[in-house]
């Protein structure tokens, strides 16, 4: 094969990043490669990269360190089960791709800033996990059926005012947080409003 039939061949075969299909693509003699079989597939795929990232950029509220400092004081945590390399505040951690909550907590003291699109399932790790002190930071959410299955009648719950400034954040979020502490070492009992609490934070 020629060296111009080589490059006539090249600028059509190029697949379709999104659906891989086998559509020629026509690439330009020169610039940039077409990555897409259409303006549509490239709109499409412009617009779910965005999205994973600002999906990403919801669960993502990083824990101010002088809030976990304080819990940290109390309870000496030997685990932060949700966290990465970067900002993990404890020794031992759990990363996304570990899964905490597929991980055994028995016998840990347990830190948990969860992915805020899922809290649901890591409160009901929290209220279940045998032999363990879990301390939750979480968004308010007293609405819905998760927070009064799994945090109602199991935690000490502890709001936080005023609204908390996460880290890497210029101001405080645009929701309301709560500190919830399950105290399964000492047998999982029904807490309920009775330990409702507000904390004042400083300013």
């Amino acid at each position: 094969m020629s060296g111009v039939a080589l490059r006539d061949r090249q600028r059509v075969t190029k697949r379709c990043l999104l659906c891989g299909c086998r559509e020629p693509i026509e690439q330009p003699a020169t610039g940039r490669r077409r990555k897409y079989c259409s303006d549509a597939h490239r709109q499409q795929a412009h617009r779910r990269s965005r999205t994973q990232k600002e999906r990403a950029q919801r669960n993502s509220w990083t824990t101010p360190p002088d809030l976990f400092a304080k819990w940290d004081a109390l309870h000496e945590f030997t685990l932060d089960a949700a966290a990465t390399a970067e900002n993990t505040l404890c020794e031992r951690f759990y990363t996304i791709e570990d899964d905490g909550l597929a991980q055994d907590w028995t016998g840990e003291t347990v830190w948990v800033n969860p992915p805020y699109s899922r809290q649901g399932p890591w409160c009901e790790k929290a209220a279940t996990a045998s032999d363990a002190i879990v301390v939750m930071l979480l968004r308010v959410a007293t609405g819905v059926k998760w927070w009064n299955e799994w945090v109602v009648p199991f935690a000490e719950v502890h709001y936080l005012y005023p609204r908390i400034t996460f880290g890497g954040a210029a101001t405080a979020a645009p929701f309301d947080s709560a500190i919830a502490v399950y105290r399964n070492a000492e047998g999982v009992t029904e807490q309920g409003r009775d330990a409702v609490t507000s904390d004042r934070l400083a300013a």
